[in-house]
C-alpha cells in the first residue's frame, strides 16, 4: 500500500476548513514542533505556510546541527531551531498558536512533562496535534489486531524502550516507559486532559499512525 508522508497529513490538518481552528493558513501564527529531529517536517511545513513562523525544539546535538544546515540551505526566514535544553519550550514568554509532535511521545522518558510544557506554552485558543503509532489498548489486542505488532514490539525492545528509559527517575519525574505501542487512546486522552487540555479528539488514522488534536479551550 502507498505510504502517505507525514508532511502531507500535517498539511491536510492545517488546511482543514474549520472556522474555529486557531491555525488557519492565512493567519500569521506561531507554530512549535516538539522533537523536530533533522527538520524534515518542520521545513516542509514552513515552506508550505510562508505566513506562519515555525520553531523546532530538539535535544539531540546531531539533529540540531542537521536541522540548522537544512534551514540554511532552504533560505527560509520563517523557521528556527532551538536546543530545548538551553531554550525550553515557552522560554522568553513565546506563546504559540499551535504545537505538534510526530512519532516522539512514546520515546520520551517523561512524555507527561512534555505535554504539560506544551500546554503552558500555548495560547488559550491554541491546540496541540500529536501524530503517533496507532496502538491498541493492550498487548493481546495489538498482537491479534495490529498488522505490524510483532515487528513494532521488536523495534520497541531495541530502540523505543531504550529511549523511554534513558533517564533516571528523580524529583517529580517518573519514567513512563511507553515504548512503540504504548501511546494508546486511553493513555493519550488521560495525559492530555490531566495537563489541562479541555477537548481531545482523534483527527484521523492512516498508515498505522493516529493523529490526535487537543484544544486548550
Amino acid at each position: 500500500p502507498q505510504v502517505i508522508p507525514a508532511s502531507t497529513i500535517a498539511r491536510k490538518i492545517l488546511y482543514q476548513n474549520n472556522n474555529s481552528s486557531p491555525y488557519k493558513q492565512q493567519n500569521q501564527i506561531r507554530v512549535a514542533e516538539i522533537g523536530c529531529g533533522g527538520g524534515n517536517l518542520l521545513i516542509a511545513l514552513a515552506t508550505q505556510f510562508p505566513n506562519a513562523v515555525f520553531h523546532g525544539f530538539e535535544i539531540s546535538d546531531v539533529a540540531i546541527e542537521m536541522c540548522q544546515q537544512r534551514i540554511q540551505a532552504s533560505h527560509l526566514t520563517n523557521v528556527y531551531i532551538h536546543d530545548a535544553r538551553l531554550e525550553p519550550l515557552g522560554a522568553n514568554s513565546t506563546v504559540f498558536d499551535l504545537a505538534f509532535t510526530y512519532d516522539v511521545l512514546h520515546d520520551a522518558p517523561d512524555p507527561y512533562d512534555l505535554i504539560a510544557q506544551t500546554f503552558r506554552a500555548l495560547k488559550p485558543t491554541g491546540a496541540f496535534i500529536i501524530g503517533d503509532i496507532a496502538a491498541l489498548d493492550s498487548v493481546a489486542n495489538n498482537i491479534k489486531n495490529h498488522p505490524a505488532a510483532v515487528t513494532l514490539y521488536g523495534i520497541s525492545t531495541c530502540l523505543c524502550l531504550a529511549s523511554a528509559l534513558s533517564e533516571e527517575p528523580k524529583d517529580n519525574f517518573k519514567q513512563a516507559g511507553l515504548g512503540t505501542l504504548g501511546w494508546t487512546i486511553p493513555t493519550s486522552f488521560s495525559a492530555l486532559h490531566s495537563a489541562g487540555f479541555s477537548r481531545v479528539r482523534v483527527l484521523l488514522q492512516v498508515d498505522n499512525m493516529r493523529w490526535v488534536e487537543a484544544s486548550c479551550t
